[in-house]
């Protein structure tokens, strides 16, 4: 909802058209305030209903509408990935999901890897969505696993990972890569980075110098197959 539609005289047109109309406004803002807790400290929720000033009344209410209408399209949103024509995974985090046709993947919650592993070798870039920086994922573990054909991954200054507890196999058998940027990654909550860049034959510089890795309890095998990794700072 933009804020010329809320401003709309149609709008307002509606609200006061029908006496049902009203009814529908009433129960929304009644259902609003049992479930947000509004606290009104000069008006209780029913006066400012009933106002004799009808353009205060409507105002409130439609600010009440518009409010709770914000509310569900933020609970609408989820974290999902789209393979496009280009061999491009983009990973995002809104409520588009439905707009987009073809190879399209939720993010699984879990440790287990995610559905695109399934086209591991048609996909050669993956970018991160500036949306994906409000998802907080607990694990990443596997979600780059075997993609061999992948040669970069832009924006991972999105990635949050204030919360994951678990990079396993992250970047296991990235061939490809030459580079990967983690002058972003928060750690601080990190336990397992096993097999983190397992097989990532062509990596030459790595920079963990944002690493906190205090938590972290298990971390075999990280770097092993790294054959051209000369530099980590």
């Amino acid at each position: 909802w933009s804020s010329d539609v809320c401003s709309s005289d149609l709008f307002f047109a509606y609200i006061s058209r029908s006496e049902k109309n009203s009814k529908k406004f009433k129960i929304i803002c009644n259902l609003f305030t049992k479930f947000f807790v509004l606290n009104y400290n000069v008006l209780t929720l029913h006066q400012i209903v009933t106002f004799k000033h009808k353009e205060m009344r409507k105002l409130f209410l439609l600010s009440v509408l518009c409010t709770l209408l914000g509310f569900i399209k933020t609970m609408a949103q989820e974290a999902y990935a789209v393979l496009g024509k280009t061999n491009t995974l983009t990973l995002y985090y809104d409520g588009n999901r439905s707009s987009y046709q073809g190879n399209v993947f939720l993010i699984a919650s879990g440790s287990n890897g995610q559905e695109w592993r399934n086209y591991s070798d048609d996909i050669l870039l993956v970018k991160i969505d500036p949306s994906f920086q409000k998802y907080t994922p607990q694990s990443t573990a596997r979600w780059f696993k075997d993609l061999k054909r992948l040669s970069q991954i832009v924006g991972m200054e999105y990635l949050n990972t204030s919360s994951v507890s678990d990079m396993t196999n992250m970047f296991d058998h990235c061939e490809n890569l030459t580079s990967i940027d983690l002058s972003h990654f928060n750690t601080k909550n990190v336990a397992q980075m096993t097999s983190m860049f397992y097989g990532c034959s062509n990596l030459k510089v790595l920079d963990l110098g944002m690493f906190d890795v205090s938590n972290v309890r298990f971390a075999d095998y990280m770097f092993r197959g790294c054959t051209q990794l000369k530099t980590i700072k």
